[in-house]
């Protein structure tokens, strides 16, 4: 699915721009960028840059928090069916992507706070093997070979809670 990356900043002198906006101008086609949920505290999707920045409005509409002026990147994204949390990553990896313009503050504990900071190859191998996805040589996201087969049973087993009076509600609300 093809989808933008936008961030303040029309031009590359733009001095009001922080360092994680600034480099949105240095992304290649083909690299690859991990989509981070602060909300969720996950990974939610990966995906591959299909255009330089260039500049561009703001696409979002009546979201005026970042002004009108800024930069795009075209994506092609791909969403994880299983989101990786934040703590599902080891705290050594996380403790290794930390420094100061790093995704992880010294402790490993926190995601800093901000986008678009450069990923250490220890932490992308770390994240392509939680999502169980390899690329190919074009930045294509392909499920892992190794991780196609099931071992045991392909069936589960839940629990899930039901509302007692649920056959008694819909009978009144229903009119049996």
């Amino acid at each position: 699915m093809n989808e933008v990356v936008w961030s303040p900043g029309a031009s590359p002198e733009d001095r009001s721009q922080q360092y994680r906006w600034k480099t949105m101008w240095e992304v290649k086609v083909g690299d690859l960028i991990v989509h981070y949920s602060s909300e969720s505290q996950q990974i939610v999707a990966l995906s591959r840059v299909l255009t330089e920045a260039t500049p561009a409005r703001n696409p979002f509409p009546g979201d005026e928090t970042w002004g009108d002026e800024g930069k795009q990147i075209n994506v092609e994204l791909t969403r994880l069916e299983v989101p990786i949390n934040k703590k599902d990553i080891r705290i050594d990896v996380r403790r290794a992507s930390s420094g100061k313009y790093q995704p992880f503050i010294a402790s490993g504990e926190k995601v800093r706070q901000g986008y678009f900071f450069p990923v250490l190859n220890v932490l992308w191998s770390e994240i392509l093997a939680l999502a169980r996805v390899e690329t190919t040589g074009d930045g294509v996201f392909q499920p892992s070979l190794n991780e196609l087969s099931v071992a045991g049973t392909t069936d589960i087993s839940r629990v899930a809670k039901e509302r007692a009076e649920q056959t008694l509600l819909r009978e009144c609300l229903l009119a049996g």
